[in-house]
Order: C-alpha cells, then structure tokens, then sequence
C-alpha cells in the first residue's frame, strides 16, 4: 500500500521562507529546519485512499476513522505559541494514542501554531498540510521536542563567561527559558531567561545572592 508524506514539501516551503530573514548574532532562534530534520525518522505516512491534495484534512480524516475502528483515541491538542518557546515559527499540535500497540501518533501543522516572525509572510495555504509522526509510547512528545534543543547539530548555542565560569545557553522549542549549563560545575541551571542578556543579569544576581 502506498503512504502518502509530507515533511519534506513543508520543511522546503519553511527553509525558503525563513533564509530571508535577518537575526542578530545573539539570536538563539530555532529553525523549523533544525526541528524537521530531527523528526524525520517519526514519520509515517496516511493511505493514499485517504489523500487529496485539495484537502488538508487528509491526515485529520485518517486518524478520525481509526479513532471509530477503535484504533486510536483522541488525547489532547497543544501549540507552542502558548510557551513562548525560541521557534522562528510556532506550530499546533495534536495527539491521539494508539490502543493496539505501543505508540502515540502526532500531528503537526504549521500555519495553525501562530507564526513569530513569519506570520504576515507564509502563505497560509501552502502551510496548511499536516505531518504526522509515530512515536514510542513511552516517549513524550514534549521531552522529544527537548531532545531535538539538546541533541540536534542545527539548534543554536551560546557560551558565556560569567564571574569566570563558563555558561552553555541552549534554546527551547516548547519552554520560555533556555537550558543552561555551568560546564565547571557540571551543573544545570534553571529559570534564567530566554535571551542571552536576560541570562547573564540572573547569573550575576545569583553570584550576589551567594556571596552575601
């Protein structure tokens, strides 16, 4: 049977769209591509029964079927506009939870998750068609989005010097505040911000409070 995908036509129309941009060099922006490269080994694809090109409710409407074969249940729906995350652009998600084996299907659509910086510049219509993606059960789809910041060679990183040690800064996909790391101390650090500036202000007031 032939399965019918899309990540690689949308991860084209987002790299296209996001390369005319212009960031500062301390951006810690994350590219849709840095994303969809990481996701490509989750994907799956619907049956070409189910696809047409002029409906991008194709993905939605397998899933619903499976849902009435008792296949699949509905779990949730989620957005990372609502975390204030580092994407260069948001995208909705929506989870349903296979009930005859091991797994969670996800699936992604871009023009519905509020795009930053991308929003009065992506074709709505050219976004609109879904990915879906087949995960392990026992993997979240949230700690895979933190994954991809800390596993993936396309997301961007900083290192900083504060009261002489160092600071490694990493971005969220789904989280305000970046990861950071004290690489002397081998320790992580929480809650510090989301900007490169708002990290190196709360690590000197955190240095203070110490020494009082």
């Amino acid at each position: 049977m032939k399965y019918v995908k899309a990540l690689a036509k949308i991860e084209n129309i987002l790299k296209k769209h996001e390369e005319k941009l212009c960031f500062n060099k301390k951006s810690l922006s994350i590219s849709s591509f840095a994303i969809l490269e990481y996701l490509k080994e989750y994907e799956v694809g619907i049956p070409l029964q189910f696809y047409d090109k002029n409906n991008n409710d194709c993905v939605l409407n397998w899933l619903l079927d499976e849902e009435k074969k008792g296949h699949v249940a509905y779990a949730f729906s989620d957005n990372t506009y609502k975390y204030n995350g580092q994407v260069l652009t948001d995208f909705a998600f929506m989870q349903f939870d296979s009930l005859v084996e091991d797994a969670i299907f996800v699936m992604i659509t871009f023009n519905n998750g509020m795009p930053n910086y991308l929003k009065n510049d992506i074709l709505t219509q050219e976004m609109a068609e879904p990915i879906l993606l087949k995960i392990n059960e026992e993997d979240s789809f949230y700690d895979i989005l933190d994954q991809i910041s800390l596993e993936s060679t396309n997301i961007p990183s900083k290192t900083i010097k504060v009261n002489n040690l160092h600071y490694l800064i990493i971005p969220r996909i789904a989280c305000e505040d970046c990861f950071v790391f004290c690489k002397e101390d081998d320790e992580e650090l929480y809650g510090l911000g989301s900007t490169i500036e708002e990290i190196q202000e709360s690590l000197k007031r955190k240095k203070l409070t110490k020494s009082r």
